[in-house]
């Protein structure tokens, strides 16, 4: 018997839906057609954030609790209608993809416009003119981080070693390249089907991320409308904040390492590692999936059950990796609380995936 398919007259064109009914969120339910239909109903809002940029997917086929993966690259059986451009990456790959038809940055001239990130966190993205490189405006962000730590150092950092981190980490990597974030109004991985959802900045102090669902987020766009709605209109300079960046060197502060663009990236900890932790790290495990990886954080809390009651929150260190389609999970414990006496040594990892085994550059 064939599978079911469904087809939707999206703008004047017939598209088809396959395995409509296949369930992609088994916590609340939803379907692939229900994820379909909920995009129809904020698309005015979700284009206004991608259209005309380069898209890639991370793909759950099996649903949110399968196994993931990256696709940057455009299917060969896509419509004709759907445009490509070509990207050639650090690492020599290239891609055809998809490209769809407060204080500080108010004195720097720049619109902030928030949103959830539909995870921990929050994105503020800003219009800026199209003239710029990758490293200009990764400079620029940085600046803006070392400036919101220098107005508000307990309420914000910008250390790039997230083990030397207190407060909230303001991620100027966001703007590296070949970087991805969410876009706007996108669901994202959750049991609940969270949503990245922009808001107003008044309602950004009381917001409960955990609110704004693939549910209640098209109830909100029909009676709000779309908070975004004007930033095509506020396109704004980065000079400011480049001028920040070269006060900032002169000051003698020096540029953050950036992420290795092609291969593993180096380990800290690894004697073949770039850079010591000035902080006592120990890793747990390198594994497949998160689920694997606290596994073994459970043995080692079963082997060293007098040094855990000294460890705080913040030095459990759970790392989502990007490998090269796909992520992997790293754990790594700070014992900087535990007496220097009491510190177990680097133990052979219960769990060590290598996400590059097998890996060649392009030639």
């Amino acid at each position: 018997m064939a599978a079911r398919k469904e087809i939707l007259e999206i703008a004047g064109r017939e598209v088809t839906i396959t395995n409509p009914d296949k369930v992609y969120f088994p916590k609340t339910g939803h379907t692939k057609l229900d994820l379909v239909r909920y995009y129809l109903a904020v698309a005015e809002g979700a284009l206004l954030g991608v259209r005309g940029r380069p898209m890639a997917l991370k793909r759950y086929v099996n649903g949110v609790e399968g196994e993931a993966f990256y696709q940057k690259r455009a299917p060969q059986n896509r419509p004709e209608w759907i445009e490509t451009v070509e990207f050639r990456y650090p690492s020599g790959g290239v891609a055809h993809e998809i490209v769809l038809p407060d204080a500080v940055l108010d004195e720097v001239g720049l619109t902030g416009w928030p949103k959830t990130s539909g995870s921990r966190g929050f994105h503020v993205f800003c219009r800026i003119e199209r003239c710029w490189t990758f490293t200009q405006v990764r400079t620029a962000a940085l600046a803006l981080a070392r400036e919101v730590e220098r107005r508000a150092p307990d309420l914000a950092t910008s250390r790039w070693w997230k083990e030397e981190r207190q407060g909230v980490f303001v991620d100027y990597n966001q703007n590296a390249k070949d970087h991805t974030t969410a876009s706007a109004y996108s669901v994202r991985p959750t049991p609940t089907a969270k949503v990245s959802t922009p808001l107003h900045w008044d309602e950004v102090p009381d917001c409960v991320p955990e609110a704004y669902t693939i549910e209640t987020v098209p109830v909100r766009f029909a009676e709000i409308g779309n908070p975004e709605a004007g930033i095509d209109d506020a396109v704004g300079s980065i000079e400011p904040l480049l001028e920040m960046a070269k006060r900032d060197r002169k000051e003698g502060l020096v540029d953050p390492p950036r992420s290795a663009a092609a291969g593993r990236p180096a380990d800290p900890l690894s004697p073949t590692g770039r850079r010591q932790s000035s902080m006592p790290l120990i890793i747990i495990a390198r594994a497949a999936s998160e689920v694997e990886a606290r596994t073994a954080l459970e043995h080692w809390k079963q082997r060293h059950p007098g040094v855990w009651p000294f460890l705080q929150p913040a030095d459990v260190l759970v790392d989502s990796m990007r490998g090269r389609s796909s992520t992997w999970t790293r754990i790594r414990l700070n014992l900087r609380h535990v007496p220097e006496e009491q510190r177990p040594p680097q133990e052979p990892l219960e769990v060590d995936f290598d996400p590059w085994a097998g890996f060649e550059r392009p030639s």
